[in-house]
């Protein structure tokens, strides 16, 4: 009978095919806004690269002819951060702002309490250290 009753459900279109389990653009993204971990998720970094390839994409015309009408060497440097910082760091560090709880440990500004043992890392020249990487910096100046 149990049988029969499943039977039923799965062949009544209702059933199959609910308003409320429609995937809506708008209540992921609220979702997202309300429930922000540590760090992005690879949804969210992969969203963050397509991004900054359209801005890029997007841009490219119009930067190219101001780099070949800047007059000087300092000119066209001038015009390649302003692109870079448009196009790479404004979405990076928006997405940082708005999706994750702590933007410092998002861009690798903080020390992560449960960062990897670095005396295993063969990249690392330098012994693990409490102080964020920021500070560390500065102290070095």
């Amino acid at each position: 009978m149990a049988l029969w009753w499943a039977i039923e459900q799965f062949q009544r279109e209702d059933i199959l095919f609910r308003d409320a389990e429609r995937f809506d653009l708008r209540l992921w993204f609220r979702h997202l806004l309300r429930k922000k971990e540590e760090t992005p998720s690879f949804s969210e970094s992969l969203f963050c690269f397509v991004l900054i390839l359209m801005l890029q994409f997007a841009s490219f015309n119009v930067m190219r002819d101001k780099l070949l009408d800047a007059s000087s060497n300092v000119t066209a440097l001038k015009l390649q951060i302003i692109y870079l910082i448009a196009t790479v760091a404004t979405p990076a560090l928006m997405m940082a702002v708005m999706l994750t709880s702590t933007m410092l440990r998002a861009i690798k500004l903080a020390d992560d309490s449960r960062e990897m043992d670095r005396s295993q890392d063969c990249w690392s020249a330098s012994p693990p250290s409490s102080t964020p990487v920021w500070r560390r910096w500065r102290s070095d100046r």
